[in-house]
């Protein structure tokens, strides 16, 4: 046997012994460990727990030495004086601070099955362990890179003596996403004293030759080392080189200035449940102005198409710096994208969406996220060089807070790493353009960060309107700084660049019943063409006789119609709005929301009543509050027309844009709305005009039908009154009163032929009205010459007002002017309602006096009353003694069907009494006229004559002759 040989196995057998005399120890020390008690006393030593950096530079790239000891408690072995653990540690736990990284993947990684032969570049760093088997062992080995297991973004291991094999996880915390080593079920029977383990900086450094793949043992006073990767041989005394080049390993934070801490977390084989912590501290970093960031960014919309809903593509580059020479490049901490002007949210994606709840995202824990299928608008990714694959995930819209809207979370995983990054978009609340910031982003090094937003119909974005390039704002802040660095980018829109010069909305409106006079519930519908210009505001032209029952309704006031909160009872119909781009506009009121209503106001904008809408803005997992939209409503009854001028529509609300698509108004309180009683054709108008100035007046064919079956009975009564104003010559007063049932056609003409008793008298009228004065509405007050009322179920109040006499002309054939009978102009007012009704005054071919009122606007009426006065200024005279006349008045009323009726009916006079008016008598006979006669059998009777006796059916005055008996 040769020299060598004979060294070699001589220390194979060394070597051997020492691993057998180990053994042995940790067996014989196992069964004293198991058989102890609980010490009063452990844990580490206080004060002995280090993490040391060997460089403070920020990016920089340390030796990370980590160093603690374990209490011990003096004992006997064998008789022999012995210090052992007060108990033999189980689990242990590194807590370092946040930022403070290694980098696996820069590394080769050795195997399970090359354990713990592994090679020499997947050395990483050492560990000395101090032992106690009634004597010290202080054992050296190197700590190598190893493939990660399930459920770690790292793994290490070392094997001390060759028979204490240890594996190291790491992990990221939750919270603040710093590293965690775990060492768990460290053998019972290791007898573990002091622990002083240093990752290196830069592994492959030829300073850690001699260190590299280096095992040493030292007990009983000797030294003994070799190479891990061939046991068989001495440790070289050139060292071993890593076989690769220089890299990072280990990097320092990138912020500068904090002090921050690392903890190291510990129980026993004794106090299973009992953990124990100790801290730290680790000096601030320096040297933040040596770390650069040079990212770029690349913002892609999934179409080019203005006005339409895009999905968005977002990619964020950071080049890495890997030498080891050089600061790491460091981490994004913020990260702000300011989208162009004009894109913006889409109010289409509200539709179905639903939102992730805090408790479902569980920020700041390593659960599972239960965020709903539902609240999904996109996916990402993170590509980091400590992961070997991509980490990928999802993209959530989160509820709204108080404090903040619009939420949305990153859920990303990979590499055995859990992040939960919430970001915020802000909307600016004029223009609605789009911001999202991330903050507070983890500490961990990404070389890109993509994010992909949904795109389709209901897709989160829309285009901006206008084509041409679109600039994009990055700003991006690293944990090394406070100041951003900008990234900015551009897209271009150059598809469908001429839909916006167009405005063509359509409109139908009309009634669902279309009976004449009938109660219907009515509806009107805009709707708008995508991409085309937002509708600003509304003007309905309601067709004549289209009138409503306002009385039965009470008016909302003021206060609660402008803040949208009027009673139940003020509500006469709802509106449903479909808003957003795109084939998938959302409409509201969604299921499950709270609906919506128009409610009947008072005065407003110089209009007697007005409508106050209320939409409450609900959709998907946002209340962006209640919109409450003024409508002044205008009442032209002369032509019993309504007309109804909407404010400006709102257009952006809290920094939604509110895209309208289809506007719809449907009143719908039971027997509200009332139909006209024409059957002429007509039109519902609407003038609709767009946010951008586009005004499209618009019209919508409208006819009722089956006038014929309408019916039309209208009650006339007339009175004259006046006792000493009812003989021949006398003015009395008269006063005229109209009533109809509900459902009854609408009036078009009455006319109204009085008694040959009665004729006209304008010259015994005080003044008469000029016709310039009428146009002008400013007869004087002499001229008025009666009182009218009408009442309507059209309004609360009923429209009453002065009688004026106004005189009238005509021209001849050959261009003079001549005067004619005078007319009558009711100037009627009430609820801020004005109404004028004229008659004409004629006289017929056998002399009556004939009354027309003529053009009746198309509105129901309940009653109506003409007073005029008698007296010193009446303008009706009696041609004879009124009580003793015997002719009838007659009335003619023609309805807005086209249907004619007629009445014959007795004037009344209330201040006649029975009194004979007029003898005449003969050589044979005696007549007398009779008067203020009424119903019933009138007999003539005494000395001389024959008694006669006559019934009368209605009569004011009577003849009864009598033959003469002497």
């Amino acid at each position: 046997m040769s020299a060598a040989t004979k060294e070699t196995t001589m220390t194979s057998m060394f070597r051997a012994t020492r691993a057998g005399i180990a053994a042995a120890c940790l067996a014989m020390l196992a069964a004293l460990l198991l058989a102890g008690s609980a010490r009063a006393d452990w844990g580490l030593v206080p004060g002995s727990f280090h993490v040391d950096l060997s460089t403070t530079q920020a990016g920089g790239h340390p030796d990370v030495r980590t160093r603690f000891a374990f209490i011990k408690e003096p004992g006997v072995f064998f008789g022999s004086p012995l210090d052992m653990p007060s108990e033999a540690v189980k689990d242990m736990q590194v807590d370092l601070p946040p930022g403070l990284v290694g980098n696996p993947q820069a590394y080769p990684m050795c195997k399970p099955a090359e354990y713990p032969d592994c090679p020499a570049d997947t050395v990483i760093g050492t560990t000395t362990l101090t032992l106690s088997y009634g004597f010290d062992v202080i054992a050296q080995s190197p700590v190598f890179n190893m493939e990660p297991a399930q459920g770690s973004v790292a793994q290490f291991a070392f094997n001390a003596m060759q028979v204490v094999p240890t594996h190291m996880t790491a992990s990221v915390r939750p919270g603040d996403h710093g590293l965690t080593l775990n060492i768990p079920q460290v053998p019972q029977a290791v007898p573990l004293f002091d622990v002083d383990m240093t990752f290196w900086g830069d592994p492959a450094s030829h300073a850690h030759d001699n260190e590299r793949a280096l095992s040493c043992q030292t007990m009983f006073g000797s030294t003994d080392c070799h190479s891990t990767t061939d046991p068989t041989h001495p440790f070289p005394a050139a060292g071993i080189p890593s076989g690769v080049g220089p890299r990072a390993f280990m990097s320092n934070s990138a912020q500068c200035g904090v002090a921050t801490s690392a903890k190291f977390t510990m129980n026993t084989w004794v106090h299973r449940n009992d953990h124990r912590s100790y801290e730290t501290g680790i000096p601030a970093l320096t040297g933040c102005d040596s770390e650069r960031i040079t990212p770029a960014a690349s913002v892609r919309p999934g179409s080019s198409e203005a006005g339409a809903p895009t999905g968005l593509g977002v990619d964020i580059d950071i080049p890495q710096t890997v030498a080891s020479t050089d600061p790491a490049t460091p981490p994004l901490k913020r990260a702000v994208v300011t989208l162009p002007e004009g894109m913006t949210l889409s109010p289409s994606a509200a539709d179905g969406l639903v939102g992730c709840s805090d408790a479902q995202i569980g920020i700041g824990n390593d659960d599972p996220a239960t965020c709903p299928q539902a609240s999904e608008i996109g996916t990402a990714s993170i590509k980091t060089p400590l992961l070997a694959d991509d980490m990928a995930g999802r993209i959530y819209v989160g509820t709204p807070t108080p404090d903040q809207l619009v939420r949305v979370f990153l859920v990303i995983e990979g590499g055995n790493v859990l992040l939960k990054i919430p970001g915020t978009i802000d909307l600016d609340p004029v223009t609605g353009r789009v911001t999202t910031t991330f903050d507070d982003l983890p500490p961990l090094a990404s070389s890109r960060i993509s994010l992909r937003f949904n795109g389709g119909p209901r897709a989160v974005l829309t285009n901006p309107v206008a084509c041409g390039a679109k600039s994009v704002a990055v700003a991006l802040t690293p944990w090394s700084s406070d100041t951003a660095v900008n990234a900015d980018t551009a897209f271009t829109v150059d598809q469908g660049c001429d839909k916006g010069a167009a405005f063509t909305p359509s409109v139908t409106a009309g009634t669902v019943n279309l009976q004449a006079g009938a109660t219907s519930a009515f509806t009107l519908t805009v709707t708008k063409p995508d991409g085309q210009p937002n509708i600003g505001s509304l003007d309905v032209a309601l067709p004549p006789g289209q009138l409503a029952r306002l009385s039965e309704v009470p008016l909302c006031p003021e206060a609660q119609a402008a803040a949208g909160t009027c009673g139940a009872d003020s509500q006469i119909g709802h509106t449903t709005v479909s808003v957003g781009p795109g084939a998938n506009p959302v409409t509201l009121p969604q299921a499950g929301k709270a609906p919506t209503a128009v409610y009947l106001g008072g005065p407003y904008k110089g209009a007697p009543f007005s409508l106050s809408i209320v939409v409450p803005a609900q959709a998907g997992p946002y209340d962006l509050g209640t919109v409450v939209v003024r409508a002044a409503l205008f009442v032209d009854a002369n032509k019993a027309q309504v007309t109804i001028k909407s404010d400006p529509l709102p257009q952006i609300l809290k920094g939604f844009p509110l895209q309208y698509r289809t506007i719809n108004v449907t009143v719908d309180r039971p027997g509200f709305m009332i139909n006209p009683t024409s059957c002429a054709p007509t039109s519902v108008g609407t003038t609709v005009a767009s946010a951008a100035g586009q005004v499209a007046s618009l019209s919508s064919r409208y006819q009722v039908a089956e006038c014929a079956s309408t019916p039309l009975a209208p009650k006339l009564t007339l009175g004259l009154s006046g006792k000493s104003e009812l003989k021949d010559g006398g003015h009395p007063a008269l006063v005229a009163g109209l009533t109809q049932q509900s459902g009854e056609s609408g009036l078009r003409n009455v006319k109204v032929t009085l008694p040959l008793s009665m004729s006209l008298d304008p010259d015994n009228a005080q003044a008469l009205c000029k016709p310039e004065q009428a146009v002008a509405k400013a007869c004087p007050e002499g001229s008025i010459v009666g009182q009218a009322t009408v009442r309507t179920p059209a309004l609360h109040e009923a429209l009453t007002g002065p009688v004026y006499f106004v005189e009238a002309t005509r021209t001849t054939t050959t261009g003079k002017v001549r005067k004619t009978f005078p007319n009558l102009w009711l100037k009627l007012e009430g609820e801020g309602v004005s109404l004028d009704l004229w008659a004409g005054s004629t006289v017929d071919d056998a002399g009556h006096l004939v009354s027309t009122f003529d053009n009746i606007p198309d509105a129901p009426v309940s009653s109506f009353q003409m007073t005029l006065a008698g007296g010193a200024h009446g303008i009706l005279v009696g041609n004879e003694n009124i009580c003793a006349a015997a002719d009838d008045s007659v009335a003619a009323f023609t309805g807005q069907t086209g249907k004619v009726v007629k009445s014959k009916g007795l004037m009344s006079l209330a201040d006649c009494s029975l009194s004979v008016a007029k003898t005449t008598t003969s050589s044979r006979s005696i007549t007398l006229r009779l008067a203020g006669l009424g119903a019933g059998k009138v007999k003539l009777s005494g000395s001389g004559v024959t008694a006669v006796s006559r019934t009368i059916a209605s009569a004011h005055g009577a003849s009864l002759t009598a033959r003469l008996t002497a």
